[in-house]
């Protein structure tokens, strides 16, 4: 995985900054890009995952909720379909097109 340039403005070392960037893995599994100053190692914020062009945008959709949170949709079909179909059915504040895309994930088999 190519990890991105994050550069931003450091307010405790008072200086742009080219963030070190490193991949955490929680206890849950989730994998999230950490950026932090290089010098004074203060926390700026976790940065989206690099997108494969290659990959049907349907396999990046993450779950942002959940006993599955920061998880795929599509690994989460796989080993539990039963809570996916719950998702589907009973979250009604889910972003617009959403919902579209976890039914076609479904959809697949």
């Amino acid at each position: 995985m190519e990890i991105p340039i994050y550069k931003t403005y450091c307010g405790k070392c008072k200086k742009e900054v080219e963030a070190f960037v490193r991949e955490r893995i929680f206890e849950n599994n989730t994998h999230h890009l950490e950026a932090r100053c290089p010098s004074c190692h203060k926390f700026f914020k976790y940065l989206p995952h690099p997108v494969d062009p290659a990959v049907d945008p349907l396999d990046n959709l993450i779950l942002y909720f959940g006993k599955y949170k920061g998880q795929r949709v599509v690994d989460i079909a796989k080993k539990d379909r039963e809570y996916l179909t719950w998702v589907y059915e009973s979250a009604t504040s889910l972003k617009e097109g959403v919902r579209d895309k976890i039914d076609e994930i479904l959809a697949r088999g």
